[in-house]
């Protein structure tokens, strides 16, 4: 009896020594297919040095998706979690006793947000799980915005967006030439309208007060954009 517990535990050593090996060899496969996205060239720098930059950098996106998956199961469980608590809870109630739940966790409204937004993205979108999972928290919050183009959702998908700036900064580009689009309508129409094509001279008076008026909004947009970021500079100072 003992020598069959012997071999047992024997086994049970060796079982644990390859799942290791195997988890060492899976984590070491994924930190080489990483790419550094930094231009060391730019830099004089020992090449030693740069060497431990790039594990460095490689050790910290790696890091990051595992946070992203630990993220996606925390809002995979939250998402449960309401699911349960709708079944005990009145209607007007529903939302309020899910918000007591998670905030008797140590939850926050934005962390909640966040989590759960993470995780239904990945569930509408399975094929790009990885990817999104690599997303840091300010990528996810830009990215599950109510107003969001589908064009964008798609380049974040495909990891030409990975950042929360290149995020918003599509999704307000995708804005402008969407009302510049609009606006390029209205002057089309008013040419197709005109039963004479010869008389388009008459009307281009107002088309030239159209073009006017698509450079004064490009223009107020673009300046409204540089007073937001001045201010957010202006309130980190203040919390600093």
């Amino acid at each position: 009896m003992v020598k069959k517990n012997r071999l047992l535990d024997r086994k049970k050593v060796d079982y644990t020594v390859e799942t290791k090996n195997a988890v060492s060899i899976m984590t070491q496969n994924e930190l080489r297919s990483i790419k550094s996205n930094f231009n060391y060239s730019s830099l004089e720098i020992s090449e030693f040095d740069k060497e431990n930059l790039i594990c460095l950098e490689k050790d910290i996106v790696f890091q990051g998706k595992i946070l992203g998956e630990v993220a996606y199961k925390i809002g995979k469980n939250l998402e449960n979690a309401r699911n349960i608590l709708k079944k005990y809870s009145k209607p007007n109630d529903e939302s309020e006793t899910f918000v007591k739940w998670y905030q008797s966790l140590g939850l926050n409204k934005d962390q909640v947000y966040l989590f759960k937004g993470r995780f239904n993205l990945c569930l509408n979108n399975p094929n790009y799980k990885e990817n999104i999972l690599s997303l840091s928290d300010r990528a996810i919050k830009e990215v599950i915005v109510k107003d969001i183009p589908e064009v964008v959702i798609e380049k974040v998908l495909v990891g030409e967006l990975t950042t929360g700036k290149e995020i918003k900064k599509a999704r307000d580009d995708f804005k402008i030439s969407s009302m510049l689009e609009k606006e390029k309508e209205e002057i089309l129409e008013i040419i197709s309208s005109d039963d004479n094509f010869y008389k388009i001279e008459e009307n281009e008076k107002e088309i030239n007060i159209k073009i006017l008026e698509i450079e004064e909004k490009t223009l107020e947009l673009k300046k409204l954009k540089k007073e937001l970021l001045n201010l957010k500079k202006e309130l980190k100072k203040l919390k600093i």
